[in-house]
């Protein structure tokens, strides 16, 4: 279980999705042989997401050729590090609809350059 531990960490450093998934893996399999109820669920904690993204593609030329899709793994600690991120994200939103609001806001106090003011005229 040692060993298992101490390589999660260090493919964890170095950023190895598919190789720490096969490393998890290879560890539940050890797990549901030799292991109790408590030491497959700590295993199963650590398992990733699997997740469907797009990204794409350029040919040498630099022209897109279109896009593909591809799976990415998703691991429960790297999610735990990163709280802020969704935070960050709905802050910005929050900002930005803010921001648009007080345009519209300001846009509607100002007079329309295309509209004329009256000034009376009296004769003396």
């Amino acid at each position: 279980r040692h060993v298992y531990e101490e390589a999660n960490k260090a493919l964890r450093s170095s950023r190895e999705k598919e190789e720490r998934l096969m490393l998890l893996e290879a560890w539940s399999d050890f797990e549901s042989e030799e292991g109790d109820d408590l030491s497959q669920k700590q295993v199963a904690d650590l398992m990733p997401r699997r997740v469907k993204k797009r990204r794409k593609i350029e040919t040498e030329d630099g022209s897109d050729q279109g896009w593909e899709e591809y799976f990415d793994y998703i691991f429960p600690e790297d999610e735990a590090a990163k709280p802020n991120l969704k935070l960050l994200a709905m802050a910005k939103m929050w900002k930005k609809q803010k921001e648009t609001v007080t345009d519209e806001a300001e846009a509607e106090e100002a007079p329309a350059d295309d509209t004329e003011e009256r000034i009376p005229i009296v004769e003396e």
